[in-house]
């Protein structure tokens, strides 16, 4: 029963906000990516650019979705579970998966920059 996303960012934007957080309330329901498809991200992402808003991706994100994460090249990707012994968002952090994302995100940023799209 929340507003849309596109009701949130202009809620934000209208509300002088510095960035947009989008993420999943309902950790049972699938991941981000389970709830928003590509192209809506995206959109979200043009209409934060030209808010001049930043923006931020969470959502039980897991390391495998940062090649479709980074195609939206948010300046956030927030994750707690992704970083956790056993993927528990209540594990303890794993200094090895920080690594990993670490990693990644450095790779898709990369990629991103070059123009390469990360799969």
């Amino acid at each position: 029963g929340s507003p849309s996303a596109e009701e949130r960012v202009a809620t934000a934007r209208d509300r002088g906000c510095a960035g947009v957080l989008i993420d999943t309330w309902e950790k049972r329901g699938g991941n981000l990516l389970a709830h928003m498809s590509l192209s809506e991200l995206q959109r979200l992402r043009s209409e934060t650019r030209a808010a001049g808003m930043f923006l931020a991706l969470a959502g039980s994100l897991r390391l495998e979705d940062l090649g479709i994460v980074s195609e939206v090249q948010p300046e956030i990707v927030a994750v707690r579970g992704g970083v956790c012994r056993g993927g528990e968002r209540t594990g303890a952090i794993d200094e090895g998966l920080v690594r990993s994302w670490k990693e990644k995100l450095t790779e898709c940023s990369r990629r991103s920059e070059a123009g390469a799209v990360v799969r």
